[in-house]
């Protein structure tokens, strides 16, 4: 069918296509922004101040602050790896 993007045994149309992105779009402002922009201002702090934020609310090398960094790079991955995905392909040659 016209308008249809085959992907191994699946067909999505354009329609699914775009929902997905409108709901990744939710997600990465809503979610992943916001935890990279903590992860980021975490690092400033310890850089400028040598004041490491998550070590002092839950403590220096606990599972608690060790899940923290976990979340919080993990997010960072996703946010970048969407950028690149999300951008629109120029037509120019």
């Amino acid at each position: 069918m016209k308008g249809d993007i085959i992907t191994g045994s699946c067909t999505k149309t354009n329609v699914n296509l775009e929902k997905e992105k409108k709901e990744m779009r939710g997600l990465t402002n809503y979610v992943l922004i916001p935890l990279t922009f903590i992860g980021a201002l975490n690092w400033g702090l310890v850089g400028i101040f040598g004041f490491d934020l998550v070590a002092f609310l839950f403590g220096p090398a606990t599972l608690a602050s060790n899940i923290v960094y976990a979340i919080i790079g993990i997010a960072a991955l996703i946010w970048l790896i969407w950028m690149f995905i999300d951008r629109p392909v120029s037509r120019d040659r």
